[in-house]
């Protein structure tokens, strides 16, 4: 009884292990047509889930792990799609599809594992058709891996930060990130984005400000027309001013606080074809735009626009073949300095999909090699946009979540400012022709009142120079030439992201006038260029500049480490001597100097043939200063002290050829109303300085010279006329030079002969230092009784020095300080007031020095600043003299013009005082 239970149990349990297997396979075989039929109709979304239980059941099945990957492949998360192709591959690689091997590369090349990428895409060229290869794009694939592999080796120094949930909402996708100049204003795209969407079901424009340097909750953008979708295509420089885009047509609209109002279209772009983005330089002057207008290179270009003088637009110039490709050339953005242009490409040479490349303008239209700006900036994913801040200290970019790939959110990119060092390479020169001069040169740091250590002094047979310098500091450079007063220049070297080299040219030059040295003129030009940069503008030369630019880096490392073998007291002999090594030395220093020697040499030469004929397109910027210093003639000549350590050098007044290049920078860039920008500039003219004020203890005097008259004649010998042409270009080539014309009569009666004849003479000279370029603003004429030299006129040239507060005034030649304090009324003379517009140094003022001013809707024309009512009303009197009878006293206050009708109130109560 009990085998026959047993073998009943038995019997049950296979059945039911069979009714079992049977229904599963019943419900594998349901799963798996229900899968394929999803996946048949590309229905990836809802064939995966299904999948994925059918694997659990069948988890070595080919056929399973195939469907999976190819399922992830076609949805947000790619990189899932990996394991189950792999398997796939192992188990049966004939069976696979050849676009299999393509899309695993792909995957590969978006998670930076460039062998494994390289690796399919060669599988995949070995087994696709020669149609099939030619209808894909497996020769970019492989070319941007290994764009790529370089690109990500090269890695940019930069730090990229998400900004916070402000700005980026984790449910929804923010991307298309536009920065103002001043990093104050962010715009941006909000949009509600599904999984395996093809485009976005919402999409809103947002804003956001800084407080405290903190974006603020951005705002919706509000439109007055709601009936339009707009989207963003750019904004100007100021933050001020939106382009949209409708309809494949671009538009702008002002913006004032969240609302966006008097939307036009922007009619000289717009055409029968698509525009889609736009950026604008900050005087508004010129647009870069993307479209796909007839006549292209292919997909989308660039394009740009200018504004004529008349204020028209020009007709669309294509921006060329350097920069557009037979592919796509999108999202333009001029930098704020005019000349850098960023822009997306999928047609260059890309890490893969667009990527986010930097151009720049060498001269009218024609712009330099665009060059892929890096990872991690670009990646191996689409990266369509860049904004960067007018400091270049910042930028801003969006890609995709880390967690959910089909959602884009913001990132900060900070560029971080370390500079190796700054090479300043230059040669000095003097005379006429100018040729080398012996010099010697001292470096101090400015904030830590030391020598700078790495200072190589001038070659005196080539007049070239080296020095080395840590970045972002100020320093003075003392030369000490042969023939001349020791010079003092200042040079700020910037804190910039980039390896900078500063050529500096300096030119000394003997100043002299009636066959006598009079002073000295010290000519610098500073040039900033970058060298690792200089490969963009230079198809044909970039190993050469880059080869070059490694060796001398190696240099510099060279010199350094030379430099610092030697003693403290070699160094300082080092700096002393270079050129003038002495038999006595040791032959171990001996050597070291000729080592030294020949490292420097290297430095300078190293990119001078392939750099310097390019310098002036391709600079950082150029600063050309010029100072000149004048010998007392019967004083001794005043020099400054010049405290380092314990040792004191005396050198003439410091040339300054440092500029606050940020600070003019961000306000030039900031300007939204050129039109206006025109009339503020003609404003800030050279003032005069009222010359009757100043005594002797005012003038240094420079040349004095004495011009004889027959007797009781009014006319010079014409001998004479080249030594007052002479003078006179002295005064007109040295803006702080003045003159005085001393005439001598022999009594005070104005009705005499001689007096009459003294007047004439002095009228005579005049009119031959007006016709050679002096403004009579620099002449001051003086009578005084001498019987002994009244056939004698003494011209006596000077410059004006130790000014107190009561006598200064502004001149471009002192201290740039106000004659009287801004809420004060200045007295002023004007000329004429004309339609035209003339030139403030036309012949119609007669040599006279004026200033034009733009005031209702006219151009009037000014001269002279004065405090006081009387001294106005006496050079009101010499300008009737010389033919203005219409001119009259005009006052401003606060540098703005006070309205005539209060003015002559204001003039009749200055008269009672």
């Amino acid at each position: 009884m009990k085998n026959i239970l047993r073998i009943l149990f038995l019997f049950i349990f296979i059945f039911t292990c069979e009714f079992i297997y049977s229904q599963s396979q019943k419900y594998i075989k349901t799963l798996h047509s229900e899968s394929i039929q999803y996946f048949n109709n590309e229905d990836y979304l809802h064939a995966l889930p299904l999948l994925i239980e059918l694997d659990s059941l069948e988890p070595n099945n080919f056929e399973t792990k195939y469907y999976l990957g190819v399922c992830y492949l076609n949805s947000g998360t790619k990189e899932k799609a990996i394991e189950f192709l792999n398997f796939a591959i192992e188990k049966n690689i004939s069976s696979i599809p050849a676009d299999v091997f393509k899309d695993m590369g792909e995957i590969y090349l978006k998670k930076n594992k460039f062998k494994e990428a390289l690796d399919y895409f060669n599988k995949y060229q070995k087994i696709a058709s020669h149609f099939d290869q030619s209808q894909s794009n497996i020769s970019i694939l492989i070319a941007n891996t290994k764009n790529a592999k370089k690109l990500f080796k090269d890695s940019a120094d930069v730090k990229i930060e998400k900004l916070d949930n402000k700005i980026n909402n984790n449910s929804l996708s923010e991307y298309l990130p536009i920065v103002s100049a001043d990093d104050s204003h962010l715009f941006y795209v909000s949009a509600i984005k599904f999984k395996n969407s093809p485009s976005d079901s919402v999409k809103i424009i947002m804003h956001a400000t800084k407080d405290a340097g903190v974006w603020k909750q951005p705002s919706a953008i509000i439109f007055d027309d709601t009936d339009n979708n707009y989207e963003l295509a750019g904004i100007s420089s100021d933050g001020q001013i939106i382009y949209l885009k409708l309809s494949n047509n671009l538009y702008s609209g002002n913006i004032v606080g969240n609302k966006c109002l008097n939307i036009k279209e922007l009619k000289g772009i717009n055409s029968a074809y698509w525009e889609y983005f736009i950026s604008s330089t900050p005087d508004g002057n010129e647009m870069y735009f993307a479209s796909n207008n007839l006549g292209g290179f292919g997909g989308k270009d660039l394009y740009k626009i200018v504004k004529k003088e008349d204020g028209n637009w020009t007709s669309p110039i294509n921006l060329g073949s350097k920069i557009n490709t037979s592919l796509d050339e999108n999202y333009p953005f001029i930098h704020p300095d005019k000349k850098a242009l960023y822009f997306s490409s999928n047609g260059h040479s890309s890490m893969g999909g667009f990527d986010i490349y930097k151009s720049i303008n060498l001269s009218k239209n024609v712009w330099s090699k665009p060059k892929n700006i890096g990872y991690p900036i670009n990646t191996t994913s689409d990266d369509l946009s860049f904004s960067i801040i007018a400091n270049g200290n910042s930028a801003y970019v969006s890609r995709v979540q880390t967690d959910n790939s089909y959602l884009n959110d913001i990132y900060k990119v900070v560029f971080n400012n370390n500079v190796p060092l700054t090479l300043v390479k230059g040669t000095i020169l003097s005379g006429s022709p100018l040729k080398p001069i012996a010099a010697k040169f001292r470096v101090i740091d400015k904030e830590l009142n030391s020598p700078v250590k790495y200072v190589y002094n001038p070659n005196p047979a080539s007049g070239k120079f080296l020095l080395i310098f840590p970045p972002g500091k100020n320093y003075d450079l003392i030369i000490e030439a042969d023939g001349f007063l020791p010079q003092l220049i200042n040079i700020y070297v910037p804190n910039q992201t980039y390896f900078y080299e500063l050529y500096q040219e300096i030119y000394l030059k003997s100043i002299k006038s009636l066959g006598k040295v009079v002073g000295e003129q010290i000519t610098v030009k500073n040039t900033f260029y970058d060298i690792s940069s200089l490969a963009d503008s230079l198809n044909n030369t970039i190993d050469t500049i880059n080869k070059n630019y490694n060796v001398l880096l190696q240099i510099i490392e060279d010199i350094i480490n030379s430099t610092d073998s030697l003693k403290n007291n070699e160094i300082s002999f080092l700096s002393d001597n270079i050129y003038k090594v002495s038999e006595k030395n040791t032959k171990s220093v001996n050597k070291d100097y000729s080592h030294l020697l020949d490292l420097i040499n290297k430095a300078i030469s190293t990119t001078d043939t392939t750099t310097l004929n390019i310098l002036e397109s391709n600079t950082v910027y150029v600063e050309k200063t010029s100072q000149s210093f004048f010998y007392a003639e019967n004083k001794t000549t005043k020099l400054v002290p010049y405290v380092v350590n314990s040792d004191t050098i005396y050198t003439v007044q410091a040339i300054n050829t440092v500029k606050d290049k940020e600070s003019e920078h961000i306000n030039s860039i900031l300007t939204t109303q050129p039109e206006l920008s025109d009339s503020i500039a003609e404003t800030k003219s050279e003032h005069i300085i009222d010359l009757n004020v100043l005594s002797s203890e005012n003038k240094k005097i420079i040349l004095s010279y004495t011009l004889p008259f027959e007797q009781n004649t009014s006319s010079y010998l014409e001998k004479y006329s080249f030594d007052l042409v002479e003078i006179a270009q002295l005064i007109s080539n040295n803006g702080g030079l003045y003159l005085d014309i001393n005439g001598f009569s022999d009594s005070g009666d104005q009705l005499t002969v001689q007096n009459s004849n003294l007047k004439n003479r002095i009228n005579n000279i005049i009119t031959t230092l007006l016709s050679n370029d002096i403004s009579f603003d620099k002449i001051r004429t003086n009578e005084t009784i001498n019987t002994n030299k009244i056939n004698k006129i003494d011209l006596i040239v000077y410059e004006i020095i130790d000014l107190d507060q009561k006598t200064k005034s502004v001149s471009n030649n002192l201290n740039n300080e106000k004659l009287n304090p801004l809420n004060e009324i200045v007295f002023r003379v004007q000329l004429k007031a004309l339609i035209k517009k003339e030139a403030a140094d036309s012949k119609l003022f007669n040599g006279i020095s004026v200033e034009r001013i733009y005031h209702n809707g006219l151009y009037k024309y000014i001269s002279g600043e004065f405090s006081d009512i009387k001294s106005v009303k006496e050079y009101l009197i010499e300008i009737k003299k010389r033919g203005f009878e219409d001119a009259f006293i005009v006052l401003f206050k606060n540098d703005l013009r006070i309205e005539q009708q209060e003015a002559i109130k204001l003039l009749k109560e200055f008269e009672k005082n």
